[in-house]
């Protein structure tokens, strides 16, 4: 019979004479939405993986390098964040509550990336869904409209 995990010291991972073969239950992986370019979707993949290990630092400066990669792939290439979300907004690309929530998460990134306090898990959750909301907006909502009208000619 082998040892009990839990009677282990340490990190499992790195403990001599134990081979992890597999885990059960399986942990979900995150959903990218349709549509959403590669780059992009890895990026928020990312996101969404870090979060559920409970990397809510590493989660909160994915989700706003989600955010930075689709306002340029959107069309707003010049200018910082900051400008890039206004100008999407002004051009009615975006629409005003998601402005304010692209705001709230490009604070919040840099809040992750930037300071001394560990980012918590119920503000990292919010980056996340509004991440996932604004791709969806973005990329899948367009997505399926673009094929309803393929199917329709």
């Amino acid at each position: 019979m082998g040892r009990n995990p839990d009677d282990l010291p340490g990190d499992l991972m790195n403990t001599s004479g134990i081979e992890i073969v597999d885990i059960y239950p399986k942990p979900a992986m995150p959903n990218i939405p349709d549509h959403v370019p590669e780059n992009i979707g890895k990026f928020y993949w990312q996101a969404a993986r870090n979060a559920q290990q409970g990397h809510y630092d590493a989660a909160g400066m994915m989700c706003r390098k989600v955010l930075e990669s689709t306002t340029r792939d959107l069309g707003e290439k010049t200018g910082n964040l900051y400008q890039r979300i206004e100008a999407l907004a002004t051009s009615h690309v975006i629409t005003d509550a998601m402005r304010n929530w692209a705001h709230a998460i490009r604070l919040d990134g840099n809040e992750s990336a930037h300071e001394d306090e560990p980012m918590n898990e119920a503000t990292v959750m919010d980056m996340l869904s509004f991440t996932e909301l604004m791709l969806m907006y973005a990329y899948t909502l367009p997505g399926m409209l673009a094929a309803r009208q393929a199917k329709k000619t």
